[in-house]
């Protein structure tokens, strides 16, 4: 029995996603079914949610908290671990580029469980000091920010001279902290579907 999967996607220029349709059908069947969601919240059906990917209607990606294969909560790593374990885990994945509220937000909410959890992100200024990008030497400036206004001096400190790559803090909200590159925490990956 041939089987073909058949998806249509409709974004509007306005950003928002109005609709995502589904439709299933056999050779040997005229039979059909169809799911259409729409934007404002709710899960994103493009997510490989029996994966681990989860996500949102409102902002169009799906992301996953690194855990090991064996289901254990505690892989850590460098961000430079972080880029590859991300790399690794599906076609198109990258540690995540938290480009809008929206995306933080949904974080935050998703997270809110986890107040000790300090989870890498895209963003580093290794290239240049205190100019922000996703990837090293990209170029793709990091135009959304989300830095802790809780720290003295406030976020990014760059403490110490060598705090170059981005987490989101549990401890604070998961409001952004810059830290040393090698430091160990879970990485934050992402797909867009």
């Amino acid at each position: 029995m041939a089987f073909c999967i058949h998806f249509s996607v409709l974004v509007l220029v306005t950003g928002f996603v109005v609709g995502i349709a589904g439709q299933n059908t056999t050779s040997s069947s005229s039979s059909s079914s169809s799911t259409t969601t729409s934007g404002g919240g709710g899960t994103n059906s493009l997510c490989d949610s029996a994966n681990g990917w989860y996500g949102d209607d409102d902002i169009a990606t799906c992301f996953y908290l690194g855990e090991e294969a064996d289901g254990a909560d505690d892989e850590v790593m460098d961000w430079f671990g972080a880029l590859d374990y991300c790399g690794a885990l599906r076609e198109g994945a990258f540690l995540a580029e938290i480009r809008t509220q929206a995306e933080n937000d949904f974080i935050r909410v998703e997270l809110g469980g986890l107040p000790d959890e300090h989870l890498w992100i895209a963003a580093n200024d290794l290239t240049d000091e205190g100019v922000w990008e996703f990837g090293i030497g990209s170029g793709d400036a990091v135009v959304y920010e989300n830095w802790s206004p809780n720290t003295d001096p406030p976020q990014p400190d760059n403490r110490a001279g060598n705090e170059d790559c981005a987490v989101m803090n549990g401890d604070d909200s998961f409001y952004w902290y810059d830290v040393n590159c090698t430091n160990l925490y879970k990485p934050l990956c992402e797909y867009v579907p």
